[in-house]
């Protein structure tokens, strides 16, 4: 999925690029995928609340936040949607940065289940190309 930016985007972006750590850049990314993606077609995910996604700010899984999106009751340790994000900034390789997501989804599925978290049978990976034009979007629903 493309969007197209408007210029104002496209001017803020250029000044916020320049001052993101990886880690802020990859929140960003997860937001996008939040606030343009889930939100706006939650039917292609099986999703019933999109108040109830929520998306790691910090890039590193701290806490109950084991995936770097995902929906459900974190006090009662019960998830209906997780996902896993990599985003490309100048070099896009779709392909390469799912892999990767789903890579890290297998791995968090094992963190949260010795956690105790009742999982969902499936989850989904992403990859995003934030440009100053344009934000690209590819996933996939992976069972891992």
């Amino acid at each position: 999925m493309e969007i197209a930016t408007s210029k104002e985007f496209a001017e803020a972006w250029a000044y916020v690029d320049s001052l993101l750590t990886t880690q802020g850049k990859g929140a960003i990314a997860t937001e996008a995928i939040r606030d343009l993606l889930l939100k706006a077609y939650p039917e292609y995910f099986g999703i019933t609340d999109t108040s109830k996604i929520v998306v790691d700010m910090t890039g590193q899984n701290l806490r109950d936040y084991v995936f770097d999106i995902m929906g459900g009751d974190l006090e009662k340790k019960t998830l209906f949607f997780v996902g896993e994000a990599e985003s490309g900034w100048e070099k896009w390789n779709p392909d390469s940065l799912l892999d990767r997501a789903t890579k890290d989804l297998s791995n968090h599925f094992e963190v949260a289940e010795g956690r105790g978290f009742k999982l969902p049978d499936k989850g989904y990976v992403f990859a995003v190309h934030l440009l100053r034009e344009e934000i690209e979007i590819w996933w996939k629903e992976v069972k891992p």
